[in-house]
């Protein structure tokens, strides 16, 4: 299975469609907040492509969980936008929800900087910002859950 990562994308579907146009074939989507609007923008044009999402700090008249615990194709995901859980300082509190969920994910964005890393065990993933990053150029990542739970990031400019 083939799942697209995005967060902070702001507003700019341009990016979005441009990122998903880029990288082909998909079979998920989760969007890690800011803005709502995009995700009811993916929901309308991809509606027969599951998508998770939650809320970030700007989706503020939107409703819905910050942060859950998802399940697909067998792996158990922790999915913020982070700012409740200090992602800016570091992403000790994050990987202690992911643990407490029993997830073998944790994925976040809000900081607008891309990370991948295998921390105690769980997968940390911050795909960046398709339209806003704050180091480096646009980016979003893609797991793969076909042998194992793997990802990568990916980056291009518009």
């Amino acid at each position: 299975m083939r799942i697209i990562v995005f967060s902070d994308s702001h507003g700019n579907t341009y990016s979005l469609d441009e990122a998903l146009y880029k990288i082909g074939k998909f079979d998920a989507i989760i969007h890690l907040g800011d803005v709502q609007s995009d995700v009811d923008y993916l929901e309308a044009i991809y509606s027969d492509v599951p998508i998770y999402s939650v809320l970030g700090n700007n989706d503020f008249f939107a409703s819905g969980d910050h942060e859950k615990t998802i399940t697909i194709d067998g792996y158990k995901i922790f999915i913020a936008h982070g700012h409740t859980l200090g992602v800016h300082i570091d992403t000790e509190r994050l990987i202690k929800a992911a643990k407490r969920e029993g997830a073998q994910a944790a994925l976040f964005g809000h900081t607008h900087r891309a990370l991948l890393e295998h921390t105690d065990g769980i997968l940390v993933l911050n795909p960046g910002s398709t339209s806003r990053p704050r180091s480096g150029k646009p980016s979003f990542a893609v797991i793969e859950t076909d042998e194992k739970l793997d990802a990568v990031i990916v980056d291009w400019m518009l």
